[in-house]
């Protein structure tokens, strides 16, 4: 079974709303093709995994199938952020960075609950 290393992702979460944030004040720089693919990053791949993933093992879940939800949605909104801001429409980019900052806390909300979930099912 892939798994997931909980604390890192959360992390990851957390240090890609500075990034999004600092792409924003124009520090950083940041393409569509790096961050809306929410197959691709670390929690994608472990919900998505053919036969082995999140969603193969623990799919019975409400909190992870929100988690797959909040998750999509997040990404949706820092594509909206990316293209909000490559078109000079820095107040829709800012709207789009509030909304893709309160779903990746909720996505760090349900990956605590998730990890507490499993490591109770584990013991």
């Amino acid at each position: 079974m892939l798994t997931l290393d909980f604390a890192a992702a959360k992390l990851r979460h957390t240090s890609w709303k500075l990034k999004l944030r600092r792409f924003l004040d124009g520090e950083e720089s940041l393409t569509l093709a790096q961050a809306t693919d929410h197959h691709a990053c670390d929690v994608g791949k472990w919900l998505y995994a053919p036969g082995s993933g999140g969603l193969a093992k623990w799919g019975n879940l409400a909190e992870l199938r929100q988690l797959e939800v909040v998750h999509g949605h997040m990404h949706a909104a820092v594509k909206r952020v990316i293209e909000a801001r490559a078109d000079g429409r820095e107040a829709d980019a800012e709207r789009a960075f509030q909304e893709a900052e309160e779903l990746s806390r909720q996505v760090v909300s349900l990956l605590t609950t998730l990890e507490q979930m499993v490591a109770k099912s584990a013991a």
